[in-house]
């Protein structure tokens, strides 16, 4: 039967060719950061099909509580993960778990940019236009 491990490699050669540079590098992270709580928990090299619900449960808990990732990061592990278990379903290695027991976390707090108002905007804008008339047609389309 075959290993998380030993499916891996021909996995991330597959997403490689079939999809962005920037979007692989991701891939390739999240499942070293997978294949390292794998190895933590002795599970590196036992059958694909042992890794079940409830494993994926205890992992879904260590991404969102030991490494404090937010419920849209968990979500993208948990989306990859489920691209990995169809292609290893695909070629008969393994059935894909349901991903029943995965729990995301809460929603963290929103880090992102916050809209600039309208009156400080044209503030900034002004000068830019003065100045920049190009930079400033293109930052207005």
């Amino acid at each position: 039967m075959r290993t998380f491990k030993d499916v891996l490699p021909d996995f991330l050669a597959d997403r490689e060719v079939a999809i962005a540079k920037s979007t692989y590098s991701g891939y390739a992270y999240k499942f070293s950061v997978i294949s390292t709580w794998l190895g933590e928990n002795n599970l590196a090299d036992a059958p694909l099909s042992s890794i079940d619900d409830r494993v994926i449960s205890r992992l879904f808990n260590h991404l969102a509580l030991e490494r404090g990732l937010d419920r849209t990061t968990c979500m993208n592990y948990k989306v990859a993960l489920g691209v990995f278990f169809d292609f290893a379903h695909r070629w008969g290695y393994c059935d894909k778990p349901s991903f029943g027991l995965v729990t995301l976390p809460e929603k963290k707090e929103d880090k992102g940019a916050s809209v600039i108002p309208q009156a400080d905007l044209k503030k900034l804008l002004e000068p830019i236009r003065e100045q920049k008339k190009q930079l400033h047609l293109v930052m207005m389309t």
